[in-house]
C-alpha cells in the first residue's frame, strides 16, 4: 500500500494513474495522501481527541469510605426505627381515643358524663336516650337516670390530644366544632339566665331544631319561648 502511495505522484505525472488507484490509496491511508496531505494527521487526529476527551473529563467521585458508608447505613435504619416508633404511638393514640368516644355519638365526649352502667356518655344524648329508656344503651339492663360529671381527666385529656394534633382527621375536626357549639350555648344561657330575651329565645329555637348540640326537647322549647315574650 505504501509502495502504492509513493508510486501515485510519480503514474499520476507520467499519466498512468487511474482513479482505482487514486480511490485504492484513499481508503487505505486517507484522502490526504491522495492529494499531497499529511495522511498521518488523519490518522492520529482521533487518538489525540480521545486523549484530550479524556483529559478533560472530570474526575471520578472517591468511593465512600467504611465510616462513611457505616454512617450511611446508621442513618437509614434510624429512619425506619423512628417510623415504626410512630406508628405504634398512633395506634396506641388510636386505642386511648376508643375509650374517649360516646357509645350514642362515636365522637369524642365533649360534655361527658358518667350514667348508672358506669360508663360515660355525651350529656346530651344520654339525656335524651333516658327520656325514652329506662335501660342502659350499651348493656340493655335497666339502669336509673342518675348522671354524674365525669372527671375532669377526661376531658382535659382528650383537648390535648386534639391540640396536640395526636388525634387528627374528622372525629378531631367534628370535637372541635362540638367544643365551639358548647361554649356558644354555655355563653348564650348565661345571658338567658342574665334576663337577655333574645338569648332566651334563641335558646328556645336551637331546642326546637336540636342544633348546637342541643337535644330536641319540648320542654325547654316552651319554657325559653314563654320566657322570652
Amino acid at each position: 500500500n505504501s509502495a502504492l502511495v509513493k508510486e501515485l505522484p510519480l503514474r499520476a505525472a507520467t499519466g498512468a494513474a487511474v482513479p482505482a488507484d487514486v480511490a485504492r490509496a484513499e481508503r487505505n491511508v486517507g484522502p490526504t495522501h491522495a492529494h499531497g496531505g499529511c495522511g498521518a494527521h488523519v490518522v492520529m487526529a482521533p487518538a489525540a481527541a480521545r486523549a484530550r476527551e479524556a483529559a478533560e473529563a472530570p474526575a471520578p467521585a472517591p468511593a465512600p469510605s467504611v465510616e462513611d458508608a457505616a454512617a450511611g447505613w446508621d442513618a437509614v435504619l434510624h429512619h425506619r426505627c423512628c417510623a415504626e416508633l410512630a406508628n405504634r404511638m398512633r395506634e396506641s393514640i388510636k386505642g386511648v381515643a376508643a375509650e374517649y368516644v360516646c357509645p350514642l355519638t362515636l365522637e369524642l365526649l365533649v360534655d361527658p358524663v358518667m350514667a348508672k352502667d358506669g360508663r360515660i356518655y355525651e350529656r346530651s344524648h344520654i339525656l335524651a336516650w333516658l327520656s325514652r329508656n329506662a335501660t342502659s344503651p350499651v348493656t340493655r339492663e335497666p339502669m336509673g337516670t342518675e348522671l354524674t360529671p365525669a372527671p375532669p381527666l377526661i376531658r382535659n385529656t382528650i383537648e390535648k390530644l386534639v391540640s396536640s394534633g395526636a388525634i387528627e382527621g374528622d372525629i378531631a375536626e367534628a370535637w372541635q366544632k362540638a367544643s365551639a357549639e358548647k361554649t356558644l350555648v354555655k355563653e348564650t344561657r348565661a345571658r338567658a339566665e342574665g334576663g337577655d330575651g333574645e338569648a332566651m329565645w334563641l335558646l328556645g329555637k336551637w331546642y326546637e331544631h336540636g342544633v348546637n348540640g342541643l337535644p330536641i326537647d319540648d320542654a325547654q322549647i316552651f319554657a325559653w319561648f314563654e320566657r322570652s315574650a
